[in-house]
């Protein structure tokens, strides 16, 4: 298969973490670039819940949209973004990101799929193997996001992963917690009856609650038309930023035996 070009920089900065248009780093520094550990207080506030995994085609997002990596070339469902050549490739069956050392700007790389679905009563989840830098302001996402880049977002960045709603450029931090390679290797984003989970799970099993927040709250254009990403990356200078890998995104190598 062949590997899609980077895409052109509108769509590059609309598939961000927290877009281009209008981008103000003190907003952002108010809760991404310190990456400074929430209270106590906001932690049990979004105590976790152990919740099971929806039954049969449930749980997946589309069928078009399952990938294991394995084959070292992006599928044709998925547009390719870098910033600088040579940050993002499949290898060793695995998406593999190379996050830029010291990198001045908006520096970002990733997979977001060229096509959209409907999310009602559906999700999607991806395995988060490898971090870029937990003691650095890098960060490394998983969204689902309709037209404008408007939509949900759960991002690592630092010692904190959050669940974030988007709107364009700007971003409201739903719930958090402290970021755990172990604990939170799977991460999930889910639609059931009008509301949107973000779960994270050890092993695509057991999957614990994050946070959620209603369906037209966090889709402002509807859920017939959402596009998933992943990436990774940084928006000022780290000295060490670190590699990001995803594998298995739901669940890898085909078509689920439930959803046949």
């Amino acid at each position: 298969m062949i590997k899609l070009g980077s895409i052109f920089v509108g769509v590059y900065c609309a598939t961000l973490p927290f877009g281009c248009q209008a981008f103000d780093a003190n907003k952002l520094t108010s809760d991404a670039a310190t990456d400074a550990p929430l209270s106590d207080a906001t932690d049990d506030a979004n105590q976790q819940t152990d919740v099971s995994s929806p039954p049969g085609c449930a749980r997946e997002f589309v069928v078009d949209v399952i990938d294991d990596f394995e084959d070292n070339a992006a599928d044709p469902f998925w547009s390719v973004y870098e910033a600088t050549t040579d940050m993002i490739a499949e290898t060793d069956g695995m998406l593999e990101i190379q996050l830029q050392a010291s990198a001045a700007s908006l520096t970002y790389a990733g997979y977001i799929s060229s096509t959209g679905y409907p999310l009602s009563n559906s999700s999607a989840y991806v395995e988060v193997i490898r971090m870029g830098g937990t003691t650095t302001s890098a960060q490394t996402y998983f969204n689902l996001t309709s037209a404008g880049n408007i939509g949900v977002s759960l991002v690592q960045a630092g010692s904190q992963l959050r669940f974030r709603k988007i709107n364009g450029s700007l971003q409201e931090v739903v719930s958090s917690t402290s970021y755990s390679g172990s604990t939170h290797r799977f991460w999930r984003i889910r639609e059931s009856a009008g509301t949107v989970y973000t779960e994270t799970s050890p092993d695509a099993a057991l999957w614990t609650e994050l946070g959620s927040v209603d369906t037209s709250e966090a889709f402002l254009n509807g859920i017939t038309d959402i596009r998933i990403e992943m990436g990774a990356g940084t928006y000022q200078s780290v000295i060490d930023p670190g590699i990001a890998q995803f594998d298995n995104l739901n669940g890898g190598g085909g078509t689920p035996s439930d959803c046949q």
